[in-house]
């Protein structure tokens, strides 16, 4: 764990394109913003480490330029998408990386194994990963609820879905402190799905009153 964080450190980024950057949610801890071109180091390194990765059903080890490519794939989806398909970082208020989670959206009717949508419904898929320094330590929650936050506030989702390996018991922590809750639903390679739906989202901010999103900045879609 020490000799990750010391060679993330050492990760170089380009500074005229953060300046670039527009932050979309703060929380009291985080700020969660869309990926650019500056963080594609941080998010290889985070691909590609194994234990990060055991759970996601597949092995990236990619090089810097298949996570180029990716990315001008990813812009391009996003042109077409809008806020409904987009790469957010997760970063602390000091300024140090510690994670990702992507959003995307599924065709109308997408079903799996026990589990179907209504094809007059927009669902998206979400899912966090951090890096290892950061486990444990309550930042996958705060994640996850910026971005359940941001999906149900900046978009016009009517449910939100994300996919841990049944075996994944500290995501599953993650999405449950969320308030997702377990569908009958099975994915591939044992991935189960849990749902939240807008209707869920309102209800629990009334009950949270709101306390953990502390601002919300325009997105440029």
């Amino acid at each position: 764990m020490k000799g990750y964080e010391r060679k993330s450190r050492r990760i170089k980024i380009d500074e005229g394109v953060l300046m670039q950057e527009k932050i979309i949610i703060k929380t009291r801890r985080l700020s969660c913003f869309p990926v650019n071109q500056g963080y594609l180091k941080f998010l290889l390194k985070l691909w590609n480490e194994p234990d990060i990765m055991r759970y996601a059903g597949f092995a990236r080890n990619w090089s810097y330029a298949q996570i180029k490519e990716w990315y001008k794939k990813h812009k391009k989806r996003l042109a077409k998408y809008g806020n409904t398909e987009i790469q957010f970082i997760h970063k602390l208020r000091n300024g140090r990386l510690i994670g990702e989670s992507g959003i995307g959206r599924l065709k109308k009717g997408w079903s799996c194994r026990n589990y179907k949508t209504q094809k007059d419904k927009l669902v998206l898929m979400t899912d966090v990963k951090l890096a290892k320094p950061f486990w444990n330590k309550g930042y996958g929650t705060e994640a996850m609820k910026t971005i359940v936050q941001y999906v149900f506030t900046r978009t016009n989702a009517n449910i939100l879905l994300v996919p841990p390996h049944r075996d994944n018991v500290p995501a599953i922590r993650v999405y449950e402190k969320a308030c997702f809750k377990k569908t009958k639903g099975i994915w591939y390679r044992y991935h189960m799905i849990y749902e939240m739906t807008k209707e869920d989202f309102i209800e629990r901010s009334l009950k949270e009153k709101g306390i953990l999103i502390t601002s919300i900045l325009p997105s440029s879609k």
